[in-house]
């Protein structure tokens, strides 16, 4: 078979298998945060480019590339789940044939003519591997984490163009590096999990064995650099103002429990690419640490170790710990470990499976690998259940989280699949009431539904304190008296509904609630 044939044959199989591995997510809803942030906002409906570029969509974060990716799903599907589902998967299709690209450059940039690796295949099975780990799956299905899936995709370019400005004349550097700190330059603009990316990239340098023009190896690296300073500033602004982090916390005078909590976190990551772990319990305790320290320590000795006949081995863990930064919990935060920050990290893990031979007493071991992989991915697809819709996940969630903001996110999903009583329970469960409109809205609106009228009248009270010159509280007091045969409160709150009557804002408490 020719090259370009048998080329144009392995992206083909990568992408179809992608596809297929993750289609049923294709028949999902909208869950969690594509709720709360994302489908009915104003300026993502509107197509409102201008706003989105200057300051974001959904107020917490930055991430302007996906929120344009939401706003062109509007125009195609308007608030069809299925279209949003189908454009994360073609994403992670595209994703899945880039990977095996960037593997090819990066093995051809650490590896010396000594150093034999079947390149063509050994890239196709270890991308064919990142098509069926299950470990991707609450990154495509979830609507809300488009940002994850932009962002390796660009980091991919960002790397493939930086090796091929290593390598290419000088007529050609220009325009390849101009490429790279574009795609860069994208990838934080689609979330800010490539922030360490720069960090790569110096692997890149350090690796590389055909280029020998030292300076203008290092004098590369500080428009990267550069780049991820200006937006660390811009991220952090926003993490401040969504108390997602403290101004005034100091990182000095909490080093040791931070460098212990990264390394649980960093064998956490390391030790979910081959189990099905779930729960976590991250405190800190010496004995965990210790063993985490142990776990990463002597895989860097060992890859260190085989560097000269694996040097796979010790770039994909180097490329997995440089790019994990950001979430290794320096912030005053929570522990984060949610697979869609490990997304582009874990990728280096997959590099290292490039060393696997296909000659030997072992060369049938990338197919068994491959093989072992796709059976642990079907047998775990149940998993999946909870991306069906808002309710599944949330009920997901307040096993394993009962705070306030789970629970009523599940109060609020039980009253959209008109489960008033389970609506009910769960809202008047959380103690003290929320300071949110919605809450009060919801509440009495499941209490009318309920027929506890005193309950409906007390949250639609509560909900007037928000905004006293609004229709809708009134219209809700007017309607519950109607039921109660009270005729004068009725004329009362209907009046004073007529009096307000004005257009509302659109998404103004961000519910669907109707």
């Amino acid at each position: 078979m020719k090259i370009r044939h048998r080329e144009y044959l392995f992206n083909s199989l990568l992408f179809l298998v992608a596809i297929l591995i993750y289609s049923p997510s294709l028949s999902c809803g909208f869950v969690g945060d594509d709720l709360i942030y994302f489908i009915g906002n104003t300026y993502i409906k509107s197509f409102d480019i201008g706003t989105i570029v200057h300051q974001g969509a959904s107020g917490v974060d930055y991430a302007p590339f996906r929120d344009i990716s939401f706003a062109i799903d509007y125009l195609l599907w308007g608030e069809n789940p299925f279209g949003f589902h189908l454009t994360s998967v073609l994403l992670f299709g595209v994703i899945v044939v880039t990977v095996r690209y960037a593997f090819v450059s990066l093995n051809n940039l650490i590896c010396d003519s000594t150093t034999y690796v079947n390149v063509d295949t050994s890239s196709f099975f270890a991308a064919l591997i990142v098509a069926v780990h299950p470990n991707h799956r609450e990154v495509v299905y979830a609507v809300f984490n488009r940002g994850a899936l932009l962002t390796v995709l660009f980091s991919l370019f960002s790397i493939i163009t930086f090796v091929r400005f290593l390598h290419t004349e000088k007529k050609e550097r220009c325009f390849f590096y101009a490429v790279s700190l574009a795609a860069y330059s994208s990838a934080l603009m689609s979330r800010e999990y490539s922030l360490t990316l720069p960090l790569a990239i110096t692997l890149l340098v350090i690796f590389d064995k055909h280029s020998n023009d030292k300076t203008m190896k290092v004098l590369s690296l500080a428009p990267f650099y550069s780049i991820a300073v200006i937006f660390f500033s811009i991220f952090r602004e926003y993490a401040i103002g969504g108390q997602i982090i403290s101004q005034d916390y100091s990182l000095i005078s909490d080093i040791p429990s931070k460098a212990s909590l990264a390394l649980e976190i960093i064998f956490f990551y390391l030790v979910r690419m081959f189990t099905s772990l779930g729960q976590f319990d991250f405190n800190g305790s010496a004995g965990l640490t210790f063993l985490s320290g142990l776990v990463i320590a002597g895989l860097l000795s060992l890859g260190f170790w085989k560097r000269e006949r694996y040097p796979q081995l010790l770039f994909g863990l180097l490329f997995y710990l440089v790019c994990l930064l950001p979430v290794l919990n320096f912030y005053k935060t929570l522990p984060i470990v949610s697979p869609r920050y490990s997304f582009l990290s874990c990728l280096g893990l997959f590099f290292i499976t490039m060393c696997l031979p296909f000659v030997g007493r072992i060369r049938f071991a990338p197919i068994l690998f491959v093989g072992a992989t796709f059976t642990w991915s079907m047998m775990t697809l149940y998993k999946t259940d909870y991306w069906k819709d808002n309710r599944a996940f949330w009920k997901l969630w307040a096993a394993q989280d009962n705070s306030a903001f789970v629970v009523t996110q599940l109060g609020y999903a039980y009253y959209d699949s008109k489960q008033y009583g389970k609506a009910f329970e769960a809202l008047r469960s959380v103690q003290p009431a929320p300071f949110d409109p919605k809450y009060f809205e919801v509440l009495g609106n499941a209490c009318f539904e309920l027929r506890d009228y005193p309950c409906a009248i007390q949250s639609y009270e509560n909900l007037m304190t928000f905004d006293v010159i609004s229709t809708r509280a009134p219209s809700y007091l007017a309607r519950t008296y109607l039921k109660m045969e009270d005729p004068s409160n009725a004329a009362k709150y209907l009046e004073m509904s007529k009096k307000n009557a004005f257009p509302i804002k659109e998404n103004q408490f961000n519910s669907n609630v109707p």
